[in-house]
Order: C-alpha cells, then sequence, then structure tokens
C-alpha cells in the first residue's frame, strides 16, 4: 500500500504579514519528518526532532530520502483525463473548498460538465505547443467543441452552476472563465492548422460575451462583484490578444479604472499591498485569495497591451495582498488565507477553512506577472506554493483539498478546481518527455482520502464519499462516466432509490477507525492515500503507520511512500 499522509486540520503557526520563511513546529512522535520540516524548521523544532529521533528508530521509521520541490504535473493531468468523457465534457464531484458547498448540500446530485473546470483547456493547449501528440490534440479538439456548443436559450453557457449542480442556471462568472478559457486556447493553437477549430472559438465567446452583456450589464458598476467583472475584462482581453483586433480597448480601459478606483483598498496587511471588497455595498469583506488571479492577470495584460505602468502597480498591490496575508500551515507548507474581514471596525485576517487543491489561477496570474515585472518576493513565494503541491499531492495525482472544514470540503478532490492547477503548473513548469503517455495510462488503484468522519474513495470510473466502518455518513457513489450520483441504499431496505448495481465498486475497501488510527479490515490493497484526519492509517497488524514491514501491502515496491 502507498501512503502520502498529511495530517491539516490543527491551528496554523503565527506568522507575520511580511514573512515569508516557512515557520517550523514541534514534530508529534508518530509522525514522519521530511527533509524539507528539517531544512526549514526553527530552532524548536529542531530540538523536537532530536528528543523524537531515537524512539522513531526504535519503531521502524523511515524518513523521506529526498527533497519533493514540483507536483508531478503528469498524473494531475491523467487524474483529470478520468474525468473526461469521449464528448468533452469534464465531469467531476464540485465541492466547493472556499464557500463550503456542493451539489448534494442543496439536493441536486449532478456530477456532470461544469464550466469552471475549462482552465484544463488552455493548459493542455500550451503543453500540445510544446509536445505535439496526436491523442492530445483530439482530446483538446473534443473538449473545445464541447464548451463551444453547450448554450443554453439565452446565449449563457450550460453547464454553469459548478458547486449548486445543474440548478444553477445564471452567474457571471462561470460565463467568463470559459471565455478566458477558449480565447487563451486559441492562442495556442496553430492558425492554419486549426482555422475551423479557432473559428468555433471566435464565435462561441463573442456569442456569450454579448448574451452576458445583456443579461448583466455590459460593464463594472458599484452592484458588481470585483472578481466577476475583473473576469470580463480578462475574458476580452484574451480575445483580443488571440483575434488580434481592438474592438474593446475603450470599454476595458474603462471598466478596469472604475475597478481599481472603487474596489481596492490600501493597507492590507501594509500600504504595499491593497485587497479588493468582493462588492461595493459591504465594505467590511475582502474577496478571498483564490480570487486574485481572476484580477491580476487582466491588469498585467492590460499594462502590457496599453503601456500603463498604473495597471503593473495595482496588479502588484494585489500580489503583495496574497503573498503578505498568506501563512504557514503546522506541515511547515505556504498557504493561501481565506479573506480578510472587518469586525467592530477592526481587519481581521482569516486562514482557515481554505482550499488547498485550486490555488492554479491565483498563482499562475503572479506567475505571469513576475515574468513581466521580475520581483523577488513574487518569485520566493512561487517556489514556496511550488513544495506546497508537491507535499498535498496524492501519488494518484489529485491535490488534498483543503484544510479547517472537518467535513467533505476537505477531501473530495473537485475537477472544478484542480484544472486551475495544471493550467498553473504546465505554464510554469512545462510538460515533462512523458507526459502524454502518463496522462492517457490509467492508474489502476484505489485513491483513499481519510477525513475525520467521512472518506473519499475512487477506482476506474467509481467513486464514493461516506463514513468508516459503523460510523455511517453521507454514503454517496457515482462513476465518473454518468452526469448523476445518488444515495447508496442498502439493498436490505428495499428502497425504489437503491442504485443500480453499476454503481459499486468492486472489492470495495473498508477501514475502521479507531481511537488511535484507521485500519484496513477487508478489500482491495492496491491503495494509494491521504489524510485530512490526526489518526494515521496502519495496516491491521502494526501498531501505527511507521512500520517498514508491510508484505501484504506492498504493491511490487518494498520502499512505502510517505509524505507527512
Amino acid at each position: 500500500m502507498t501512503f502520502a499522509l498529511t495530517t491539516v486540520n490543527a491551528a496554523p503557526a503565527p506568522l507575520q504579514p511580511d514573512a515569508l520563511g516557512v515557520a517550523g513546529g514541534v514534530v508529534e512522535p508518530l509522525k514522519k519528518l521530511t527533509r524539507r520540516r528539517f531544512a526549514i524548521g526553527l530552532a524548536v523544532a529542531l530540538g523536537a526532532v532530536m528528543a523524537w529521533a531515537p524512539q522513531a528508530q526504535a519503531q521502524g521509521a523511515r524518513p523521506m530520502t529526498s527533497e519533493i520541490t514540483r507536483a508531478d504535473t503528469a498524473t494531475l493531468g491523467r487524474w483529470l483525463h478520468s474525468w473526461v468523457q469521449p464528448d468533452g465534457a469534464i465531469h467531476g464531484f464540485h465541492n466547493h473548498s472556499v464557500w463550503g458547498s456542493n451539489p448534494f448540500l442543496i439536493g441536486d446530485f449532478t456530477a456532470g460538465h461544469s464550466t469552471f473546470a475549462s482552465p484544463l483547456l488552455p493548459g493542455l493547449a500550451r503543453a500540445l505547443k510544446r509536445r505535439s501528440d496526436p491523442r492530445g490534440q483530439r482530446l483538446l479538439e473534443s473538449l473545445v467543441s464541447f464548451q463551444c456548443h453547450s448554450f443554453q436559450a439565452d446565449g449563457q453557457f450550460q453547464h454553469i452552476g459548478f458547486q449548486i449542480g445543474e440548478t444553477l442556471k445564471r452567474g457571471l462568472i462561470h460565463n467568463m472563465v470559459p471565455c478566458v478559457a477558449l480565447s487563451e486556447t486559441a492562442q495556442w493553437l496553430d492558425e492554419a492548422k486549426n482555422r475551423a477549430l479557432r473559428g468555433e472559438i471566435d464565435r462561441a465567446v463573442r456569442r456569450n460575451l454579448e448574451a452576458c452583456d445583456k443579461i448583466y450589464g455590459t460593464g463594472a458598476s458599484k452592484g458588481s462583484v470585483a472578481n466577476q467583472e475583473y473576469c470580463r475584462q480578462w475574458a476580452r482581453l484574451a480575445h483580443m490578444e488571440a483575434f488580434q483586433h481592438r474592438e474593446w480597448d475603450d470599454r476595458v480601459r474603462h471598466d478596469l479604472d472604475f475597478l481599481v478606483a472603487n474596489f481596492h483598498v490600501r493597507g492590507l496587511p501594509d500600504e504595499q499591498s491593497a485587497g479588493a471588497l468582493r462588492g461595493t455595498g459591504d465594505q467590511n469583506m475582502i474577496e478571498p485569495a483564490e480570487y486574485y488571479g481572476l484580477m491580476i492577470h487582466p491588469l498585467t495584460l492590460a499594462a502590457r497591451r496599453y503601456n500603463e505602468p498604473k495597471y503593473f502597480e495595482a496588479a502588484l498591490s494585489l500580489a503583495r495582498h496574497v503573498i503578505r496575508s498568506s501563512w504557514v500551515d503546522r506541515h511547515g507548507q505556504r498557504r493561501l488565507h481565506r479573506l480578510w474581514q472587518r469586525v467592530d471596525g477592526q481587519w481581521i485576517k482569516i486562514d482557515e477553512p481554505m482550499l488547498i487543491g485550486g490555488m492554479g489561477i491565483t498563482l499562475s496570474a503572479i506567475e505571469s506577472l513576475h515574468r513581466a515585472r521580475p520581483d523577488a518576493e513574487l518569485a520566493r513565494f512561487l517556489d514556496e506554493t511550488d513544495r506546497t503541491y508537491a507535499h498535498y499531492q496524492s501519488p494518484t495525482g489529485f491535490f488534498l483539498s483543503a484544510s479547517g472544514w472537518g467535513s467533505e470540503q476537505d477531501i473530495i478532490p473537485s475537477t472544478a478546481w484542480q484544472s486551475h492547477d495544471l493550467y498553473h503548473l504546465l505554464a510554469r513548469h512545462g510538460a515533462g518527455a512523458g507526459f502524454w503517455n502518463t496522462l492517457f495510462a490509467p492508474d489502476p488503484r484505489v485513491a483513499v482520502v481519510f477525513g475525520t468522519s467521512l472518506m473519499w474513495m475512487e477506482a476506474g470510473p467509481f467513486w464514493n464519499l461516506g463514513g468508516y466502518h459503523t460510523a455511517h455518513g453521507m454514503e454517496l457513489v457515482g462513476r465518473k462516466d454518468r452526469m448523476r450520483f445518488g444515495i447508496d441504499i442498502p439493498a436490505w431496505i428495499g428502497s425504489e432509490r437503491q442504485m443500480p448495481a453499476e454503481y459499486t465498486m468492486p472489492d470495495r475497501p473498508r477501514f475502521l477507525r479507531t481511537d488511535k488510527d484507521i485500519r484496513h479490515l477487508s478489500g482491495r490493497r492496491d491503495l494509494t492515500v491521504l489524510s485530512a484526519t490526526e489518526r494515521p492509517p496502519a495496516p491491521c497488524t502494526h501498531e501505527h503507520l511507521c512500520s517498514t514491514s508491510w508484505p501484504d501491502y506492498h504493491t511490487g515496491s518494498s520502499e512505502v511512500d510517505v509524505r507527512d
């Protein structure tokens, strides 16, 4: 069994707003110590390690032998591809690990396409530009075709509901993200070889932008939501860049000036930084950190396009807000903060609950800004978040979703968020030589994420979300190749709502949560595991995770991959 253990539901280490050194913490006796944490720990952590080391050696603990500084982009691509349908739809359990919602919580059982996953398209287009592959070309064409032909009668895209599922039919942001994604995809497509595909993109984006102008107004106003209106400017800029026209330049400049003047708030956390009000009607709430990419990207594009330093300065102040508000969790990992909220006249920074998987659009914007205006603070932050991704990645590719919720929001990996991460990581690090071969090679293992009271599990087309043995909870079952999921109602109940047999994962593993650890009781043993709970996974015949002899759990390797 391959374990990639992280425990993320403890209080964060204190961090000064402008400090970017990683804070250390006291290492618990039964936790593995990575070289990364050793290198960046404070003196108190070193003392704790020295005290712990003899006990760990006696118990057979095996520290990691090398520092992991980058996520495996190819395996992330493979995991995302496992949710893509032959017609180009990107399915997923669309968990929103910032607001704490998912379709099930409002009685919607949709696990179909979400437009918020569309950044997968330009990510793959960029990879194809670097490493041509006929399989990748066919995949991209299907993704583009699905998005370009999925419209509601009023000109909005279909499947814009994300965490609300198909119940939601309106929303500017989930129309604008695919407009950006399609336009950026067009920029990476060779015009001579992809004239027809680029034509589809041009028509689809124009149709949607025109529809949204009619439904949501033509531009920024005091009634706008900052990230959504900024994203519309990004969509206009990306389309003008892709199709070489200047049709919307005046509108973009007017709206960007309005947004900077009316939504930016200096002083959070210092005078070089500016947050953005979510809306002018609420002067006490600043946009959550993961939305800042939607603001920084258009400002950076506009600064270059119009040769306007003021847009660079506005973008940089937003980036510094994100960076200097970031924090280091108890595993020494750099994290995006949740948001700033003013209470009784005082601004308070809130770190958790907050996503991990899904940082990509904000980080990609900081990366783009850094390339345009090199800055040591931005570079250091990007390096640190590279290590965060690596630390919280499952061997099967996806990232731990979040921390601090103590519920399903921490453990459901959402394609709609993690496509953003692939978008960023491919732009930052490129596609390696084996990228396409890995992406198209299915992973046969069972991927498990342990939560406090629930587990996420997936294998092949099957996925489920439920409780531990004798401690049930939610009990949802689905298939990656189906638009709908349901409740796993036992046959003995005799309910007409019992899910069809084809939703049942063959030889599904069972786990028991004890007072000390989590035990594998039965079922498949070719597992990969992430954990968002204090209880470590443990084989039934062993006392704790720090074992080196698990003969019944190996899958062709004598090593156990443990990331804690």
